[in-house]
């Protein structure tokens, strides 16, 4: 990694792309890179060549080739041009060749922006058609794109302004806290535009962010440094069916590490008894209170029947149990009306609902929970 300045500006260089732009103690930008995604969104690694960085007195130039493969065949290739001036002015172009056809949801930029002194803010968005709009960074997570159609943005922080420049193509923004990321996202290529799209062989992609600084502040203050608050996580562990079955060996070294619980996930309308009975051993061999998931299909009467069965055990030592519907996205309000007859049936747990997928699916599909006593949902930014 690359420390490097542009005027009043630092930034860091890695790995083709630059992040952590600051001014004084204040992160005015994330992170600057390019990406290319396939079409289920896998994101491609680089092969970069020929780097050579330059780093002046207050000012900084970069130059490499990056290369992308595919079945050890070169199908894209870029030649990227990065200036660092001594006005804070930093320029990062791009110019990716098309070797052979590929499908892609995404080749191009993104910008990353800091949460903190940003949330709640406003920001000066330019369209396409050269109008302006004042609208805002989210304060709550925003479960749509809070910004359209981008290709400039001006804002403030800390006394001082800033600006942002896209060309080459249309950009929008995302709330990326809805996946687990602590920033706002900036994307080339609106998802309006249909995906997967296939670029030809022979095609050129030419892209370029210009970052300005318009004004700093006289004194620039420093940031308070706060500690994180404290979190007690509450660590478990899962098995597939294959591996269900684990030697004492195995047995051993996982209850060394002084879990919390163990997740068994059952599929109602899938799994038959055996298969819960052997998660069910499995924790119980674990010594380990259970966070139970059971994912119901339309057939909810008939499931819950199988419910009663496998939790009449008085030695089951079950802690959360969490209502899926195998069919949507979050926990159906037919389900949720069933919370009650659980209970009764685990008199000694807490049940949830909620998502086996992200919090953005709750945030974009709010449930009335009711008798809930949480709300669940996956955690994972990639």
């Amino acid at each position: 990694m690359s420390n490097l300045i542009a005027g009043q500006v630092h930034v860091k260089y890695e790995n083709g792309s630059l992040r952590s732009f600051k001014v004084g103690d204040s992160e005015v930008l994330r992170r600057i890179y390019f990406a290319v995604r396939d079409e289920n969104w896998a994101t491609y690694s680089p092969q970069i060549y020929d780097e050579t960085i330059i780093q002046n007195r207050d000012s900084f130039e970069i130059n490499f080739r990056s290369d992308y493969e595919r079945d050890k065949e070169v199908f894209l290739t870029w030649e990227v041009q990065i200036f660092g001036f001594d006005t804070g002015k930093i320029v990062f172009e791009i110019i990716g060749n098309v070797k052979q056809d590929f499908q892609t949801n995404r080749a191009g930029f993104c910008v990353l922006h800091p949460i903190q002194g940003l949330t709640g803010h406003s920001v000066e968005i330019v369209h396409s058609n050269s109008s302006t709009k004042t609208l805002a960074f989210p304060q709550l997570i925003d479960p749509y794109q809070p910004f359209f159609d981008v290709v400039g943005m001006n804002w403030g922080q800390n006394e001082s302004r800033f600006s942002l420049q896209f060309e080459g193509d249309i950009f929008e923004t995302e709330d990326q806290r809805n996946w687990g990321d602590a920033s706002y996202k900036t994307y080339c290529t609106p998802l309006s535009v249909p995906f997967p799209r296939t670029l030809k062989k022979g095609e050129t992609i030419h892209q370029k962010i210009i970052f300005s600084v318009l004004e700093i502040a006289e004194k620039l203050e420093s940031i308070e440094k706060k500690d994180p608050p404290k979190t007690n996580f509450n660590i478990g562990i899962f098995a597939t069916k294959e591996q269900v079955k684990m030697d004492l060996t195995v047995m051993e070294k996982l209850k060394a590490l002084n879990l919390g619980h163990y997740s068994a996930e059952i599929d109602l309308s899938e799994n038959e008894e055996s298969d819960f009975e052997s998660q069910i051993t499995l924790a119980e061999n674990l010594n380990l209170p259970i966070d139970l998931k059971l994912i119901f299909s339309e057939n909810i009467e008939e499931e819950l029947g199988k419910v009663e069965i496998f939790l009449s055990s008085e030695i089951l030592k079950i802690e959360y149990i969490t209502l899926l519907s195998k069919n949507e996205l979050v926990t159906s309000p037919d389900l949720i009306s069933k919370i009650n007859r659980i209970k009764e049936m685990a008199p000694d747990a807490k049940v949830g609902v909620g998502t086996n997928y992200n919090f953005t699916e709750l945030n974009r599909f709010r449930m009335n929970v009711k008798e809930a006593d949480f709300v669940s949902f996956s955690f994972h930014p990639q």
